[in-house]
């Protein structure tokens, strides 16, 4: 009884000395912390102190500590990056889809502004502003020399609608040539829809992923398969010049199409706060083929998209390799109005491949291309041939009918005589540089859309031949059964 009784009070004892050690292990990091905080803060204002104290002109001490918070967050990466509240507040405008400027996505790298990609028929996309094309001074302002950084030369592009600002721009073959642009009102565009290839294949172009743009796709989708009298032999996704926008729209698009499959995994430095994103059953289009089209103009959401479609053998990608933007920035207000735009996570492909820096590679690479009629050449066929046996059943065809066919021979041959040596501009016409024009929506006039449309109807067609293969099979199967 004794030793059970002195048993407990030791238990007691222990118990009170570990409740006192964690208590004074939680104050002693919490004063270590507040210590670190105070401190470092008392370091900082001694430095505005002295730089207000011996510097040459007036300093506003705002200012001053605005500029150090966007040295500290744009030392991390491209991405991350101090808000101040007015920033903070044109992103939010952004996210909702419109704002004034010259419309294109961008980064900050080694002093000067590099486009990741032009909003489709923005001001900067009709002027020949491409990805990877790098911005070196905005109103003949070198970008190193704007006051405030990377977000700060970013508001010298937007402006009043009508404005114009003068860019001085290092293109991707090395030249450095000089813009003028008209700032407009950009809306950020979402979806656009129609039917191609004799109205057989729906083509989905999106433009970036924001708002609801997983709603539109399947509404349009469905509008398609009405129209097509549910008669569809594939679908073209085409997200080149796709910046990126919501992680969560471009989830929920692969969800509408993909069934019960891996999409994406969003990892950060916190491995519990680690999320893996899976389709739910089901595919509304029931598994029809479809092509993803990408260029370089791809980044961050359009290439989870890619990258999920391609991992489950889903869709094959067509096209060229696509930016490599494999991150996550998350957005942190504060209390003064700002907010911190800092980079969380990475995103990898369900077979575990990091988009960062490499992209997506294309199953099918596609470069974009210069299209042009070719001048007519002489066409021989049996017909032409002297002698050649009629069919049967053209013994009717009377010498009227022969002598016309003479005569269109004879003018067509004249034409072509016409035609020859003859290679000027005004001659042969003008051949469509798909670099620097807009995708106009005639398939015909884009080399990477008809080469897409060339696979869907490849692909539906091997699809067709097994279906019937298979169906055949089972009825032989169901009559052997019979017998």
């Amino acid at each position: 009884m004794y030793l059970e009784i002195l048993h407990k009070n030791y238990a007691k004892i222990i118990y009170k000395i570990l409740s006192y050690a964690i208590i004074v292990s939680i104050f002693y990091l919490k004063s270590t912390n507040i210590s670190f905080a105070v401190s470092t803060g008392n370091f900082l204002q001694d430095i505005i102190t002295k730089i207000k104290a011996n510097y040459v002109r007036d300093v506003d001490e705002k200012k001053l500590i605005d500029s150090a918070l966007s040295g500290m967050l744009g030392s991390l990466d491209p991405h991350s990056a101090y808000l101040d509240a007015k920033t903070f507040n044109e992103n939010k405008d952004i996210i909702q889809g419109e704002f004034s400027g010259i419309g294109a996505e961008l980064i900050f790298e080694q002093n000067a502004l590099r486009i990741i990609s032009p909003y489709e028929d923005s001001p900067a996309f009709r002027v020949g502003i491409r990805p990877n094309d790098v911005i070196l001074a905005i109103n003949g302002k070198n970008i190193s020399e704007i006051e405030g950084g990377a977000h700060k030369a970013v508001e010298e592009l937007k402006g009043a609608v009508g404005s114009i600002v003068l860019l001085k721009v290092l293109k991707r073959d090395g030249r450095i040539k000089d813009y003028e642009i008209v700032r407009e009102m950009i809306k950020i565009p979402s979806v656009n829809v129609k039917l191609v290839s004799n109205k057989s294949i729906a083509y989905i172009n999106i433009k970036s992923f924001n708002g609801n743009t997983s709603i539109s796709v399947q509404k349009e989708f469905e509008n398609l398969k009405k129209i097509a009298n549910n008669k569809l032999d594939g679908i073209i996704f085409d997200l080149r010049w796709n910046g990126g926008g919501l992680l969560n729209q471009a989830v929920e698009v692969v969800d509408l199409f993909l069934n019960d499959s891996d999409i994406v995994s969003v990892r950060g430095n916190d491995k519990e706060e680690d999320i893996s994103y899976h389709s739910n059953e089901g595919d509304i289009s029931l598994g029809l083929p479809i092509v993803v089209m990408i260029n370089s103009g791809t980044a961050s959401a359009g290439e989870i998209v890619a990258g999920a479609f391609q991992d489950n053998k889903r869709a094959l990608i067509l096209g060229t390799r696509s930016f490599g933007k494999g991150s996550i920035q998350r957005i942190i207000p504060l209390s003064n109005g700002g907010a911190l735009k800092l980079t969380s996570y990475m995103y990898y492909t369900p077979n575990g491949n990091e988009i960062q820096a490499k992209g997506i590679m294309p199953d099918i690479v596609v470069e974009e291309a210069i299209v042009y009629p070719v001048q007519s050449t002489s066409v021989i066929s049996e017909a032409s041939l002297k002698g050649h046996i009629i069919p049967e059943s053209n013994q009717i065809r009377d010498d009227k009918a022969q002598n016309n066919i003479k005569q269109q021979e004879e003018a067509q041959n004249n034409l072509k005589m016409n035609q020859k040596e003859q290679k000027s501009a005004s001659d042969i016409k003008e051949g469509i540089d798909l670099t620097l024009e807009k995708i106009t929506g005639e398939e015909e006039k884009d080399f990477q859309l008809m080469r897409a449309i060339d696979t869907i109807k490849g692909m539906s067609l091997y699809k067709n031949s097994n279906t019937e293969k298979y169906t055949n099979e089972n009825i032989l199967h169901e009559k052997m059964l019979k017998y």
